[in-house]
């Protein structure tokens, strides 16, 4: 059962807006190659861009292909628009215990205890938050500096120029689908992923994670994304079960938007989280299977 927690906590690095981020000692303090793919069938053409969320000003100007990509597009497509904050506020109670319920009645005593030794005085603000929601904002404060901010992700960056630029804005998924992708738990997933997420912090194996995550991007090698995610899916079957959940369940769907939007004519850029882009079952690989030809960019 654990190893599917760490798979979830690995997962969701790159695949929602509430989790990637990176230390800086580990991941290259240059401009990001990212990873961008071409997409043709017959004249119709799209571009991929696999994206973070949490980034610094090194990695910035992006590469002149991203650059000639996005002029191209008069569609710009992303997971979904972190800067909606009417979206958030919706979504909000979805990240919280209804009532006077308490995240320590959700929590075995033993993982409320360890909350309490790694936290100390933060544990009390933490009682009305969903144990994922906790396991995420611990995760962000890891790995948060001044160097580091959402303001600077590649996502929000694309969307504040297409809407400067006047292109057309448009959404995979809603906040509140992507936050229920993270609090849609038992009681007793949710503790265990709480659990694990702790020892991860405490051991390191969080922060050299995610660095081996984020350098990859940085450095453009979406051949080794694919075998941090390849390699996490074959720990075992439980593992497997909650990427098809995470990963290749949503790409079927995004894939189907993302056609839908190219099929009627529009010039198209689709900006989503890099594990959406590579390896078996990502958009790219299901855009090939309906015809079109995929080129990797770089």
């Amino acid at each position: 059962m654990s190893s599917v927690w760490q798979t979830i906590r690995r997962s969701f690095v790159l695949l929602t807006f509430l989790w990637l981020s990176a230390a800086q000692a580990a991941v290259p303090d240059t401009p990001a190659k990212g990873v961008l793919y071409k997409a043709q069938s017959g004249e119709r053409t799209l571009y991929l861009f696999g994206s973070v969320h949490l980034a610094r000003e090194s990695f910035y100007p992006l590469p002149d292909s991203f650059e000639q990509a996005y002029r191209a597009a008069d569609t710009v497509v992303v997971e979904t628009d972190p800067s909606d904050t009417q979206a958030m506020m919706q979504a909000a109670p979805m990240m919280v215990y209804p009532g006077s319920e308490k995240l320590e009645q959700h929590l075995r005593p033993a993982t409320w205890k360890k909350l309490q030794q790694q936290t100390g005085g933060q544990t009390a603000g933490f009682q009305m938050m969903r144990a994922p929601v906790v396991a995420t904002a611990l995760i962000s404060q890891l790995f948060s500096s001044d160097q580091f901010s959402a303001a600077q992700g590649i996502d929000l960056y694309v969307i504040r120029r297409a809407r400067e630029d006047k292109k057309d804005l448009q959404q995979l998924e809603s906040m509140a689908f992507q936050i229920q992708q993270l609090v849609d738990l038992s009681d007793a997933e949710a503790d265990e992923m709480l659990s694990q997420t702790l020892d991860s912090l405490r051991d390191g194996s969080a922060k050299r994670e995610t660095e081996q995550l984020l350098t990859a991007w940085v450095r453009g090698d979406e051949q080794k994304l694919a075998q941090i995610f390849a390699a996490s899916a074959a720990r075992d079957a439980g593992s497997r079960k909650m990427l098809k959940r995470l990963l290749d369940d949503r790409n079927v769907t995004m894939t189907e938007k993302i056609e839908q939007l190219v099929q009627s004519g529009r010039q198209v850029l689709v900006v989503v989280g890099a594990g959406h882009l590579v390896g078996a079952r990502s958009i790219p690989d299901l855009l090939r299977q309906r015809g079109y030809r995929i080129t990797r960019v770089k």
